[in-house]
């Protein structure tokens, strides 16, 4: 297997990168000290004069100088995440106001003179959220939450007939398999896994017709991953019920179908959110690469959405304040058809709690948690009567 390293360049082979792809010399380049999951990260800078050539739709250079942004992505997941990112990306600034970086480059093979997967981005002025967060009033907050609002009220009104992230091919923006931070991926399959597995194997793909199709998928996929990995085995006496649920699903897929499809960033918190500080006006959006179309009650699976980056019991009750102040916008009742039935809840919890448990027990982790999860699978199991 393969081992995941973040790529580092030299500016020798990030110039040649430019010179391939028929764009002006760097003035410089600077990579960015700040750790990324999945990138390497530089910015490279350049004279006004090339501005047409490197990000065409800009209409003003108002430093005199043009930054782009290199992400250079590690092998995590091999081309479906790069051209779900850009997909995503394009979909945005295609159909809504949702102010996303231009993208000026990219590459979903490693073929080029880099030999990594990457994309090339206009710089978006301003700063995160999270860096200034601390400073804002109530009033610029809530004129964030405005904005917020606002975009994701855009993102609503489109409709989806599929579960799964976006792709491209030729100029196209198509379905696209399931995308998540939490699938296995290549570093820790190397790690926790036997040899010949792959992120294909263990991970579902799609995309699929039906929430129903998308919950049997899983299903089928995390019962493969109990039987495969020794950590697991306590939970194999669960397989059975698990087998009933898909046969209930095929068999009367209706309730569970009846929901609405949504495109979600599903990752957005106040770091993946830029906005000019003096104003709290958001300036840009920021990691859609795990973004996608899911049942509505799904859009925030990891509650992250107006997190403030900080790992405190504060930054968790201001993050529920902040989310109390967004519901006050009745966002709730224009996404419409958002809460869950019994069925719904009820598969939404066996999904995400044996997603957790296939995750965390070949680490290692959580021990002191899973008994609480495999409870709570058992009781939403009683929902189907299996």
């Amino acid at each position: 297997m393969t081992q995941n390293i973040i790529p580092v360049l030299s500016e020798t082979a990030i110039q040649q990168l430019l010179a391939s792809l028929d764009l002006p010399v760097a003035l410089s380049i600077r990579k960015l000290d700040a750790t990324a999951a999945y990138h390497s990260i530089y910015i490279l800078q350049f004279a006004s004069k090339d501005a047409p050539t490197l990000v065409p739709d800009r209409s003003s250079v108002p430093d005199g100088l043009v930054d782009l942004i290199l992400r250079v992505s590690g092998n995590h997941l091999p081309r479906i995440k790069t051209l779900n990112e850009v997909a995503c990306m394009r979909w945005v600034r295609s159909a809504t106001t949702i102010p996303v970086p231009a993208l000026v480059r990219f590459d979903a093979f490693t073929d080029n003179p880099i030999n990594h997967e990457f994309m090339l981005l206009e710089r978006v002025p301003g700063i995160s959220v999270d860096q200034i967060y601390d400073q804002l009033d109530d009033r610029a907050k809530r004129y964030l939450i405005s904005q917020l609002t606002d975009y994701l009220t855009q993102l609503q009104e489109h409709a989806w007939d599929h579960v799964g992230g976006l792709s491209i091919v030729g100029d196209k923006v198509v379905p696209g398999p399931v995308l998540d931070e939490t699938f296995w991926q290549t570093p820790d399959i190397g790690k926790y896994w036997d040899a010949g597995e792959t992120a294909e194997s263990l991970n579902i793909a799609g995309p699929y017709n039906t929430y129903a199709d998308y919950a049997i998928a899983c299903l089928r996929k995390y019962s493969q991953n109990i039987e495969k990995h020794s950590s697991l085995a306590s939970y194999r006496d669960l397989l059975p019920r698990l087998n009933a649920l898909i046969e209930r699903l095929q068999d009367d897929p209706a309730k569970t179908d009846d929901i609405k499809y949504i495109f979600a960033h599903k990752d957005l918190h106040f770091a993946n959110i830029m906005c000019d500080p003096a104003t709290a006006t958001i300036t840009g959006t920021l990691d859609w690469e795990f973004s996608g179309v899911v049942p509505a009650p799904l859009w925030n699976p990891s509650k992250a959405f107006l997190w403030n980056g900080k790992s405190t019991a504060e930054a968790k009750r201001e993050r529920d304040r902040m989310f109390e102040i967004f519901n006050e916008q009745q966002f709730t009742d224009i996404l419409g058809a958002v809460d869950p039935n019994a069925v719904q809840m009820a598969l939404g919890k066996i999904l995400t709690y044996v997603r957790a448990l296939v995750y965390v027990c070949p680490r290692g982790q959580r021990e002191d948690e899973r008994a609480g999860w495999r409870a709570t699978v058992e009781a939403s199991l009683k929902c189907f009567d299996v």
